[in-house]
């Protein structure tokens, strides 16, 4: 195993996208920018439209979006494997808070990629955290879209009401030897 195999298997962790949520008689989505700084030498890149690559994700993914209980929201964020060699994809739910349980077990998030599709995860589930996503392999120089669905179950009468939560999507590649 060379070098380069060898740091690669250490888990490149790329980009944090964060992500904001808060019910006050309705759900409304916001994306905070990425915390991690770019460098040149980062082996995910991202892309609002699969054209336009970066090193970090600075968009606002779900960014003034109105979320009511029973309803959902879908947006497309790309991943490019800049590294290499190939490498397997992951998709991991982390950093849930809320300020009310019933609201972070109604809503839950969902990552597919065209090939894997992706399952439900409930905001409770990530203690610390849940997969969403894993097993895509990215050839060096390949891009994948990623359909993020978050969804806000039914709630009974004023449950959840002006309560919050928040949580983070962290992207990474593996070596696959």
């Amino acid at each position: 195993m060379n070098a380069t195999a060898s740091v690669r298997k250490a888990a490149a962790l790329a980009a944090v996208v964060p992500f904001a949520i808060a019910l006050m008689f309705a759900l409304v989505l916001t994306v905070a920018p990425a915390a991690n700084a770019a460098t040149a030498t980062q082996p995910v890149q991202f892309s609002e439209d699969g054209i336009h690559w970066s090193d970090s994700y600075s968009g606002a993914l779900f960014g003034g979006v109105l979320l009511v209980p029973g309803d959902s929201v879908d947006r497309a964020l790309y991943v490019r494997n800049n590294a290499g060699q190939p490498a397997a994809m992951r998709v991991t739910l982390y950093d849930v808070a809320t300020t009310d349980t019933d609201l972070a077990d109604a809503m839950t998030v969902t990552t597919s990629t065209p090939s894997i599709p992706g399952s439900a995860v409930p905001g409770t589930a990530a203690q610390p955290c849940a997969t969403l996503s894993q097993g895509q392999v990215l050839a060096a120089g390949d891009g994948i879209r990623l359909d993020n669905v978050v969804a806000l179950a039914d709630l009974n009468g004023t449950t959840a009401q002006a309560h919050s939560v928040s949580f983070k999507l962290a992207i990474s590649l593996s070596s696959t030897d």
